[in-house]
């Protein structure tokens, strides 16, 4: 802002010079040199804040390069996290909702509901993909294969890989 008004007054003080300066002088030849010169200074004074711009221009723009740099990196650095939080829950939910599925699946095919159902996820895999899947059903339950046949139906997971527990 100081800048700005040391730019203003260095303005005004060159109209008022050359005013003053054209009347001093005499008439005649010389006065269109000089009002020329005037002129001159006075566009130079008027565009000295441009001509500082463009000869600094490069330092200047250097900075603001540097920030906007940081700025796309802290940007794109973000967008990884979310991304990647954003996978992480999409697993958990699929992994709690498979695991409801297969539930209310055992408990149409076999008539009696499993007391919890657990999935194992591949960690390595975007989607976790079930790599298997543990139920615990009370003891006497007369239909285990149906019940594990129900896993397998929905989680595409051979019968090896399901495993059941009598508790």
């Amino acid at each position: 802002m100081e800048e700005l008004k040391r730019w203003a007054f260095s303005v005004a003080a060159t109209v008022v010079f050359g005013t003053v300066a054209e009347t001093a002088l005499p008439g005649g030849d010389y006065k269109k040199y000089i009002h020329l010169a005037l002129g001159l200074v006075l566009l130079l004074n008027l565009a000295a804040p441009i001509i500082g711009f463009v000869s600094d221009g490069g330092a200047l723009l250097g900075e603001y390069a540097a920030e906007l740099d940081a700025a796309v990196q802290n940007t794109e650095t973000y967008a990884a996290e979310t991304e990647k939080m954003q996978k992480s829950e999409i697993a958990k939910i699929y992994k709690s909702t498979l695991e409801s599925r297969i539930a209310a699946e055992i408990k149409s095919a076999c008539g009696t509901a499993p007391i919890s159902v657990s999935v194992e996820t591949d960690e390595g895999d975007e989607c976790g993909a079930p790599t298997r899947v543990t139920v615990s059903m009370p003891k006497g339950a007369a239909r285990n294969a149906e019940a594990v046949g129900a896993a397998a139906k929905i989680t595409g997971l051979t019968p090896d890989k399901i495993i059941l527990e009598e508790t």
